[in-house]
């Protein structure tokens, strides 16, 4: 206890305390990411401090949650108990650092707001599958937030204890958000039984605790009571051990009966505190001494030592026959009442051996040697089981693609094109019939941005379909190479495609005829022989396939193909909606008939702006209907939207 509000009221204990759960963490997160990146060297960075972090924080909370009621059933868990809040403001970091970067990840560098993007992106609040979880998870890190700001004993003094408590109880409303964000969230992509196992057996261990530890209570409080003329019997006076009480629950409430230097006083059994139980405590230099947190009360007037002011109720005592009774209606809270002394004929009643249990105070120094050994137990299986839990969580793991993403800008050089989407046409050395080969490089901007404007801006200074040298930033998987422009539209300069002769140098000019691009946007086919080549950049090999229906996922390619990983599913669904809401092209990822992945970009039939249409469809299965045409090394769908777009978890 202390006389005043300090930030933290050092001892020895909570120095252990905190250097032994900092260690556990530290462990955790160093075994997570050296095992991670031995295992996954393709998983991002950014993928990495989310998913450890958050990892870590749902096993702390666990971990938290079970102390209350494990210091409920057996008193040693107390040496838990009483630096818990240290623990839940260390958990609630932990949760920060998972949020900041989910928020950061998901939302930030778009074309909105980050928060307004967190509830805008996904909008699935109609549907239990695909309802928005990083909504619930938002809600309950505020909660999280609320409890780790009024942890200090400072705001328990302001706002009263009661109130206090009913706040710190939302944790349990914070927990279950946390499960159902997860339920919904990450589970719906790693997909491995043992996730979903882990979690169950989590739910399950608190949910089984803390009905135990209730109904242990309920039948204390049920338990018959004898009553003659208003008085309640508690126990013969050798049942209760010297500086110890014997709770009884009368009138709605517990009551502790206390024997100390021969007298026998009864109180309130509720610490003005934290509403621990003063009746599981002792009575130490004189005061009852609660067993959570250490609070002190005379047990005659039930009032704290000088200089605190808490007060509680006390209760009118007194013994027959050795018998101890008590009259169940409380007296102002600080009444003083004299102590019931105990009779000497009290004594030659044949006394109950029992053997003295430890008492744990958490403010002393040094904490009892039965606590000191059973803590360092705890810490072992705590840490055991936190070792598990890492290894089960990070070598369970799929999706995680073999993607590339550069460190560092390389120069290209084509021909630069805006229509079906921007993109870069390079030559790739010849075929076999001396033709050149060309490759399509689809391009995006930094950030969550399409390289529209960046094409369109450049293109109105120097024509259209120039020969430009780019330096991007190269983005590999599944056989799939995109580029992303280092600097925007400064990335794009005139240049040369080849270097055969010296005139050929620095030409910014079309080398073909242009009406590939009527042919591709107007026409049901396109005639390889109506377009004309060209000796150094062909013009686009564009071929109709026919009408077609494709069943897959709409991804942002970017992400997809390695600026995350993984980039797909209902976890990235608000990232792949920024992106592709901010300009880049969309795509179909599905199977094709050898069951092997298939990439389309999807664009609107009438030519008109795909990307603010098909956000709603994002990152779920969808069927999509449409005229399939291939220009050079990539297919192209035109649809309707949303007329052409079936979304197949619509019923659910």
């Amino acid at each position: 206890m202390s006389a005043s509000f300090q930030a933290i009221l050092w001892n020895k204990q909570k120095k252990w305390y905190d250097i032994v759960f900092i260690s556990a963490i530290l462990l955790y997160l160093i075994t997570y990411f050296t095992i991670n990146i031995l295992l996954f060297p393709t998983l991002t960075f950014e993928t990495m401090l989310i998913r450890s972090f958050g990892t870590l924080a749902i096993i702390m909370l666990h971990v938290i949650l079970s102390i209350g009621p494990l210091s409920r059933l057996n008193s040693k868990f107390l040496v838990l108990l009483y630096n818990r809040r240290h623990l839940g403001v260390t958990m609630f970091l932990m949760a920060s650092v998972h949020a900041f970067f989910s928020i950061l990840q998901f939302h930030g560098n778009g074309n909105l707001h980050p928060l307004i993007s967190l509830f805008v992106s996904n909008t699935h609040y109609n549907s239990f599958i695909y309802f928005p979880f990083q909504t619930l998870g938002f809600v309950a890190y505020l909660i999280l937030m609320l409890m780790a700001f009024t942890s200090h004993d400072f705001w328990l003094s302001v706002l009263s204890p009661r109130i206090w408590k009913t706040l710190h109880l939302l944790v349990y409303l914070a927990y279950g958000l946390l499960i159902l964000h997860i339920l919904l969230g990450v589970l719906q992509l790693e997909s491995a039984p043992i996730y979903f196992v882990m979690l169950l057996l989590g739910v399950l261990w608190l949910g089984i605790l803390h009905v135990y530890a209730a109904y242990k209570e309920y039948r204390f409080d049920n338990r018959q009571k004898t009553e003659v003329e208003g008085w309640i019997k508690v126990a013969a006076v050798t049942e209760i051990d010297n500086n110890k009480a014997k709770m009884i629950f009368a009138n709605g409430e517990r009551i502790a009966v206390f024997k100390y230097d021969n007298k026998i006083s009864a109180v309130h059994n509720v610490c003005k505190h934290q509403n621990g139980p003063l009746g599981e405590g002792k009575i130490i230099d004189g005061c009852i001494t609660c067993p959570w947190h250490g609070y002190q009360y005379e047990p005659a007037n039930g009032c704290a030592p000088a200089p605190f002011t808490e007060k509680i109720a006390t209760y009118h005592t007194k013994i027959i026959d050795n018998i101890v009774w008590i009259d169940p209606h409380p007296l102002p809270e600080g009444t003083f009442i004299a102590p019931t002394i105990i009779p000497n004929i009290a004594y030659m009643e044949p006394a109950l051996i029992t053997k003295e249990q430890p008492f744990y105070i958490g403010w002393q120094p040094v904490a009892n040697k039965v606590f000191s050994i059973f803590a360092k137990k705890a810490s072992v299986v705590i840490v055991c089981i936190i070792l598990l839990c890492v290894l089960i969580i990070s070598f369970n793991q799929s999706h995680i693609a073999t993607s590339y993403f550069a460190d560092n800008a390389t120069k290209f050089e084509g021909q630069l094109i805006a229509n079906p989407f921007p993109a870069l046409r390079t030559v790739q050395g010849k075929d076999i019939y001396g033709n050149p080969i060309v490759k399509t490089y689809p391009l995006f901007n930094t950030w969550k941005f399409g390289a529209v404007n960046a094409v369109e801006f450049f293109m109105k200074r120097h024509g259209k379909d120039p020969l430009v040298q780019i330096e991007g930033v190269l983005l590999e998987s599944d056989g799939v190479q995109l580029l992303q422009l280092s600097n925007g539209e400064l990335s794009i300069a005139c240049g040369n495609t080849h270097s055969h002769t010296e005139k050929d140098s620095i030409c910014c000019s079309p080398k073909y005829n242009a009406s590939h691009e009527a042919i591709l946007l107007n026409s049901d086919k396109a005639p390889i022989s109506s377009l004309l080549t060209n000796t150094y950049i062909p013009v686009p090999n564009i071929r109709y396939i026919g009408k077609v229906a494709l069943t897959g996922e709409i991804i942002d390619p970017k992400c997809y193909f390695g600026a995350m990983n993984p980039g797909f599913g209902k976890p990235h669904r608000s990232c792949a909606i920024r992106c592709i809401e901010g300009g880049i092209m969309p795509m179909l990822h599905y199977k094709d008939a050898n069951g092997k992945n298939a990439y389309v970009v999807i664009i609107e039939e009438n030519g008109e702006k795909i990307n603010t249409k098909i956000g709603y469809a994002v990152a779920e299965p969808v069927t999509l209907t449409g005229k399939l045409f291939t220009i050079d090394n990539w297919k192209v769908l035109k649809v309707t939207i949303p007329n052409d777009l079936v979304r197949l978890t619509v019923k659910q």
